[in-house]
This record gives structure tokens, sequence and C-alpha cells, in this order.
């Protein structure tokens, strides 16, 4: 199940509860305030997939402009140069979205060569700020955060009186609110949630599962070297325990698939741990587990540094997360000096969190090699 958080004013919305294909589940109200955040009538008891959030058009500002783009992708690059001095304060200071439409032509045989019409959506990232951090308070992270409103006239913006469209769009009926939040689903009109406050949810999901496969391996690895070690030293009921315990372990890392007994075993892993190398360009060797394994265990203790994006290259390690402050995230990268050489902190910044946003890079052994050569 998917939640769509409809922010109809200041005081609260709605909610959708929306299936995989975007079918209206249920309904339910939900309260706002500054400093209480937010109140939902019936608690969230779904499991659910994901959360997008939809804000009123009257929070958001626009500027339309011709310029000679059609994709959003590059205008979004090009609007912050674009702005400078058209925004009350730098541009830096807002959250920038684009939608790009091409001029309306005059008639049906005609071909549109003209300029682009982009439509530039912005917001104060502090006000963005504070909304994030109600959601999350919420146990809420959403993907993306919309305007259902900008998405029932994203079609017409080729139209001249831009001013009459955002004026009509708050007036939209709730079954056409539910159906414009089913196609926000797979791919909203706008999503203010981009550069520092982009979704980080599958990162870190992708991050703890291959943190759980690679301890796994090397518990699964230590365990068989012990049963197969004691094997002759022991009596057959202990070392029928350690079989078992083995198989236990297997079955926890394949699941749905049993073996009857230890025999084999070591083939098989070996053969799960090659279809892992072809699959992952992240664990092309148990070298790259290895390094992810030494990474962890750099980290300070107490979970004052939280690692959110982990990239392994031939010659490099990049490393994206939050710390507590700026000493628990030298106290990592000092530690890391133990096996990663030229060990530094290239970005740090405030995260959506409060936390220390930070960005550490390392050369691998074998680079290091090279150049000490």
């Amino acid at each position: 199940m998917n939640i769509f958080l409809d922010i109809t004013g200041p005081e609260g919305g709605r909610v959708y509860i929306l299936d995989e294909d975007g079918r209206l589940r249920r309904t339910s109200d939900f309260s706002f305030h500054s400093e209480t955040g937010f109140t939902f009538g019936e608690p969230l008891t779904e499991d659910l997939e994901s959360c997008h959030v939809s804000i009123p058009i009257d929070w958001l500002d626009f500027r339309l402009l011709e310029l000679d783009i059609s994709e959003a992708k590059a205008a979004r690059q090009i609007l912050p140069f674009e702005l400078d001095g058209l925004l009350a304060g730098p541009p830096s200071a807002y959250a920038i979205d684009a939608l790009v439409s091409k001029p309306p032509a005059q008639d049906a045989l005609e071909v549109n060569e003209g300029p682009g019409r982009v439509l530039a959506v912005y917001m104060k990232k502090e006000r963005l700020r504070a909304l994030l951090d109600a959601l999350n308070a919420s146990g809420l992270d959403p993907r993306a955060v919309t305007c259902i409103e900008l998405a029932s006239i994203s079609g017409r913006l080729g139209d001249e009186d831009l001013a009459g469209l955002i004026a009509g769009a708050s007036s939209l009926e709730e079954p056409e609110r539910v159906k414009l939040a089913g196609a926000e689903l797979e791919g909203p009109c706008v999503n203010m949630r981009r550069g520092e406050f982009a979704f980080r949810g599958d990162v870190r999901k992708g991050l703890r599962a291959l943190a759980l496969t690679s301890s796994l391996f090397i518990a699964f690895m230590l365990v068989m070297a012990l049963a197969f070690s004691l094997n002759a030293l022991y009596s057959d009921n202990e070392a029928d325990r350690l079989e078992q315990q083995v198989l236990g372990i297997y079955a926890e890392i394949f699941p749905g698939q049993k073996s009857s007994s230890a025999r084999g075993l070591s083939y098989k892993v070996r053969s799960k741990l090659k279809e892992l190398r072809e699959r992952s360009g992240s664990m092309r060797s148990v070298r790259a587990l290895d390094m992810l394994m030494s990474i962890q265990g750099a980290l300070p203790e107490g979970g004052e540094v939280k690692l959110l994006d982990v990239t392994m290259e031939k010659d490099a390690v990049l490393l994206k997360g939050e710390g507590k402050d700026l000493e628990a995230i030298e106290k990592a990268r000092s530690a890391m000096e133990s096996f990663l050489p030229d060990v530094r902190i290239t970005e740090t910044g405030k995260a959506v969190s409060g936390l220390t946003g930070f960005t550490i890079a390392a050369r691998t052994e074998a680079a290091g090699a090279r150049r000490s050569r």
C-alpha cells in the first residue's frame, strides 16, 4: 500500500491509502500544528510501500520563462542562474524544480519551433525543511513532495493566462484529487525533494541489505570452519549439532533452499557468491565485502555516524552519510586511515535530519601503490 498525504491547508488535509495500481482503498483526515506536528485521525497500520506528500499550490511561487529548453532536467540546472536577482534572496535559499511545455501552435498543421515555456517552481528551503522534520517526527519519509493542483494544470502551461490556471486549480473536488494522487505515484509533476533534501530511503535499504548479506556470509564461513575442524574431535551427537547449526545459517541466508546435509555446502556457497559478484558491481569480490565490514567497524559506537551511500570503484571509495558533529566524523575518518590511504573529508553541511552531512573520499590500496611507484 502507498500513503498519499494531501495537505489542503495550513491546518491539515486528507490521507489517501492507495494500492500499487493507484486505486483508492480508504481515506481519513489528519491535522497539522506548527508545535505538535501531524495528528492522524486513524492509525496508519498498513504495510506501507511508500509515502508521497502534496502541498497546497499557494505554498509555492512561480516564474514563467521563455527558454530554448525541452527537458526539465536541463531546466533545473540553469534555473538558479536565470532566477538570480529575481528572488527575495539568493537562489541557494530555495528548493527549485521546473515544468517545461512548448508554446501553443496556431493551427493543427503548424510545428512548434520556438523556445519552450519553463515554469520555475520554488519554495523556501526553510519551509520545506520544517515540513520534512514534522513528517519524520511522525515516522514518515516521503519519496516526493509534489502538488496536486499543479499536476492538474501541467498539461495546459502553454495557455497564456497562467494566473487564471493557478487560481482555478484550488477548486478541485476530492474524486479528482484522488485520481491525480494515483497518477503522481507513477511520476510526480514536480518534486521539491532534490539536492540536499533528496529521498535516500532506497539507498539506506540497499546498504543495510548489503551489510546483512556480507555479515551472514562471514558468520556462515566461520561456523562451517568450526564444524568441520571439530568434527573429528567431538562425539557424533556434537558433530550432528554443529552440522544442524550450519544448515540453519545456510537456510537463513538462502530462504526456501533446503539441504539435508552439510556435504557440498562449500561448493554451493562459492556458487552463490559468484552469482552475487556477477549481479552487483559493489560485490565484485570478497575483498569488497571485507572493505565494507572494515568501514562499518571504523564508525564510532553509539550511532554517532551513519552511512547513507557507499560507492566502491576500482581505485577509490566514496562515502556519504550523516554524523552527530564534525568531531565524530573526523573520528571515523581517522579510523579509516588504518586500511585506506589518502582519506579526506571533501564536503560537510547541514542535513535535513538536523545532523551534519558529509562526504568522505579515499583511495584504495591498489591506487595508493601505483601512486607511490
